[in-house]
């Protein structure tokens, strides 16, 4: 006992250890309680953890595999996420896609509407925001679709866009049709001039109505391949744009798009790859089609009203991933033509108006600049009358101002006849004669014109039938085409005034030996509104040609010029053949 309680006792400089009492019965019994009480909770966290895991584990693979095509964007428009539907429809690895822009799918030129969606949804939108538009594959499918967009939290309270995409169906691919087509009408109203309008139908056209649109216009003598070509994937549109320019429409697309024409109604030719390799050129264009793979055209005439001849064609085309045209696309696609007619006439009667405007100041500033030197020999013969009144006229004074009493007159006499084609109230009076009357008569009323300029005028008629003419009309238009050439003609050289017979016709004209005309100078040689710069002999001479092209239309016939920098210029103009019972 006593060694176990020396034990007990604490050693020298150590403290005696503190003795506790026992704890009651009650207190222990209060902490046993506790802790089976959080034992049980830490049970409930953990059963709830794992549901909860669970249900993100099912939502994933419900947000997996759901039929709808979703994907989770960041504020940036980057993938975050991709459903396997949505990899599966726009052919994109999810993995791969991670990160990436989803732009970089879209369509080129729906890109701006794409990143505006996303805007309208990042910006919280007190509703789903919605967009039609195309995206483009690896395989070159072209895939239309309606975006779903609405922002979405995440757990850390980051920002982001929950995206579902919708491949339109039928029913909804013509609602879309039906869309685009109202929506392009505003821009067609307002625009400027043709390459708006076409610019515009194009744009309507593609994605919504097809994959590939080629618009034809009609010229003066025949069909203007390629006015506007695009395609619903930025390089295709390339490919399509060469292949058209070098090899031209297919043979089938090319007979329908006559057939379109001359009946004034639309026509579906399907071109199947089987086609290709029929109607391939060569084997550079074989593989052009094939990577276009556009299976099917439609082609409507772009009318300007039921009684006027056709503006053009719309060539819309069908490709990969997309049904063939149908009958509703053709529907939907004839009232896009005919609002692209009526968009183009009034693209050219603005075109005309404003030529028609610009043709007026020119021809005012041209008049007033030629009325200025008759005007100014008129005030300097009167001032001298009024100074010496008793003195006889100067014969030069009274030449000088016969010369603009002359002038005036033949000004007056033009401003009428061009008012009289413009307005189509000129009259002619037509009886068949014989063409070596109408050049001798040009060559007599000129020669002494030309003697005194030392120019050779000479005539060269061959046999030739009468035509049915106005004899005083078609001797002033050589008389101005003559006038022109004397002007211009060098001393010691020839002018010549020739008719010749031609298909159906007479061809009378005029060629001089000057310095020629740039092609420039060629282009502009009938306009009024182009100035008096580049013009042979500027001033009234410019008009006096414009007036002789209106002459020879009204008699319907057709007045051309050819010339080059230092070669001869000939003015030539047919003339119909009077009818034998004439």
């Amino acid at each position: 006992m006593t060694g176990s309680r020396r034990e007990l006792e604490p050693r020298e400089g150590e403290q005696a250890p503190v003795r506790r009492p026992p704890a009651p019965p009650a207190l222990e019994d209060a902490l046993a309680l506790h802790k089976v009480e959080l034992e049980l909770q830490n049970q409930e966290l953990r059963a709830s953890q794992a549901r909860l895991e669970a249900a993100r584990a099912r939502s994933a693979e419900l947000y997996d595999a759901s039929p709808v095509a979703s994907c989770l964007l960041s504020p940036r428009g980057n993938v975050l996420e991709l459903n396997q539907a949505a990899a599966a429809l726009l052919e994109a690895e999810p993995l791969r896609a991670a990160g990436r822009p989803l732009v970089a799918l879209v369509r080129w030129d729906d890109a701006a509407a794409f990143l505006e969606l996303l805007t309208g949804a990042l910006a919280g939108a007190p509703a789903r925001v919605r967009a039609d538009l195309a995206f483009r594959t690896r395989s070159g499918r072209a895939v239309a679709a309606r975006l779903l967009a609405a922002a979405a939290r995440e757990e850390d309270g980051g920002l982001t866009c929950r995206l579902a995409i919708v491949e339109l169906d039928d029913r909804a691919r013509r609602e879309a049709g039906l869309r685009a087509v109202a929506e392009v009408a505003p821009a067609l109203a307002t625009a400027a001039d043709e390459a708006q309008v076409l610019a515009a139908v194009a744009r309507a056209a593609v994605p919504a109505l097809a994959c590939a649109c080629v618009i034809d216009l009609v010229g003066e003598e025949a069909l203007v391949p390629r006015a506007a070509v695009v395609h619903v994937d930025g390089a295709r549109a390339e490919d399509l744009r060469e292949a058209e320019a070098r090899w031209g429409a297919l043979p089938s697309v090319g007979l329908a798009t006559v057939d379109a024409l001359q009946q004034r109604r639309p026509q579906v030719v399907p071109t199947p790859a089987s086609y290709f390799d029929l109607a391939a050129r060569d084997e550079e264009h074989g593989r052009f089609l094939g990577r276009l793979g556009l299976h099917t055209w439609a082609v409507l005439p772009l009318l300007a009203g039921a009684d006027e001849p056709p503006l053009g064609a719309l060539r819309l085309a069908a490709g990969p991933g997309r049904a063939p045209l149908d009958a509703d696309d053709v529907e939907v696609a004839a009232l896009l033509a005919r609002q692209a007619g009526a968009a183009l006439v009034a693209a050219r009667r603005l075109a005309a108006a404003d030529a028609a405007a610009r043709a007026r100041d020119h021809l005012l500033a041209e008049v007033a600049h030629d009325l200025g030197t008759p005007a100014t020999v008129t005030q300097m013969v009167t001032a001298t009358l009024e100074l010496a009144p008793a003195r006889p006229v100067a014969p030069k004074s009274l030449a000088a101002l016969r010369r603009a009493a002359d002038r005036l007159r033949s000004l007056t006499l033009q401003l009428q006849d061009l008012t009289g084609l413009d307005r189509g109230t000129l009259r002619l009076a037509r009886a068949p004669h014989a063409p070596v009357d109408v050049v001798q008569d040009a060559v007599a009323l000129h020669g002494p014109v030309a003697e005194g300029g030392g120019v050779a005028l000479r005539a060269a008629v061959a046999p030739c039938p009468a035509v049915l003419l106005d004899r005083d009309r078609v001797g002033q238009v050589l008389s101005n085409l003559l006038e022109n050439a004397l002007r211009l003609a060098p001393g010691g050289s020839e002018v010549v005034v020739a008719a010749r017979p031609a298909p159906g016709a007479v061809r009378f004209s005029v060629e001089d030996r000057g310095p020629g005309l740039t092609a420039d100078a060629l282009a502009r040689l009938f306009d009024r509104a182009a100035g008096t710069g580049p013009r042979p002999g500027g001033g009234v001479a410019g008009l006096g040609l414009v007036i002789a092209r209106g002459l020879v239309e009204a008699h319907g016939g057709r007045l051309w010029a050819e010339s080059a920098p230092g070669r001869p210029t000939v003015f030539a103009f047919d003339l119909p053949l009077a009818p034998e019972d004439a």
